[in-house]
């Protein structure tokens, strides 16, 4: 009973630490978003949409994630089948508080920074920023991935779609990403009578371009992550060692 006891105090710490570290790299996600958009080199293709809308409309960009985010979250069970439904339920269920943080997070570091301006200091320090932003936006790919409880709506819709129909995830990410930034140079062109695309501009390529591999570049740096929560398992080897020693008792 003892043991068991143990057990589970293990596992549930085990899963603080798990949520712990999304919390971590959601407050990160929201971060990077800030600092790549105050950056003014262009906006990253997930937030490229919420973006040009904030500008035209009286909605945070924060806003417009949570309202991307819910659909994607929508869009998810039609696209499984009756057992993938049941199985991915409660994954599904953890995407709603994950989203509303990345949207709260996204609006409060917009908030922090309102009166942070590097193009004041000009074009290469914009580009240093907007790049920073992309490295922070990085770790918390990597921070989401180790946390492994929950997933932004978004990408969840990603490998939903790809699944459903058997598709490359890597392409359908690539096409879902050109889908935001055709639909907000549409949306700009639109309700700027024709006349400029904002929010659309080198960085946006750069983003696209450098995230993955500062992912790929990153990652061995973050197994203290791993190894931090991982600490917190119980040890098949010591429950083994448990279990003999009960025997022979």
């Amino acid at each position: 009973m003892i043991a068991a006891y143990g057990y589970f105090c293990m596992k549930a710490n085990q899963l603080v630490r798990r949520y712990f570290v999304l919390f971590i790299a959601l407050s990160l996600a929201g971060f990077g978003v800030a600092l790549t958009t105050k950056a003014e080199v262009g906006i990253s293709s997930l937030a490229s949409t919420a973006y040009v809308i904030s500008v035209y409309f009286p909605v945070t960009m924060g806003v417009m994630l949570i309202v991307f985010n819910v659909l994607s979250l929508v869009l998810q069970p039609p696209l499984m089948s009756k057992e993938e439904r049941k199985a991915q339920f409660v994954n599904m269920m953890l995407q709603i508080p994950a989203l509303f943080a990345f949207g709260l997070f996204v609006d409060f570091f917009m908030w922090v920074m309102q009166d942070f301006n590097p193009s004041d200091f000009g074009y290469i320090v914009c580009l240093a920023i907007f790049i920073l932003g992309s490295v922070i936006t990085a770790i918390n790919i990597i921070l989401q991935a180790i946390a492994d409880v929950a997933k932004i709506a978004c990408d969840a819709f990603v490998i939903v779609l790809a699944k459903r129909f058997n598709f490359n995830l890597g392409r359908v990410k690539l096409v879902f990403d050109i889908a935001f930034v055709v639909a907000a140079a549409i949306i700009s062109l639109i309700c700027s009578g024709f006349s400029e695309i904002i929010g659309i501009r080198e960085g946006t390529i750069i983003g696209t371009i450098i995230v993955g591999p500062c992912v790929t570049l990153l990652s061995p740096y973050f197994k203290f992550v791993e190894n931090w929560i991982s600490k917190s398992q119980p040890s098949t080897a010591t429950s083994t060692s448990d279990a003999s020693v009960s025997e022979e008792s």
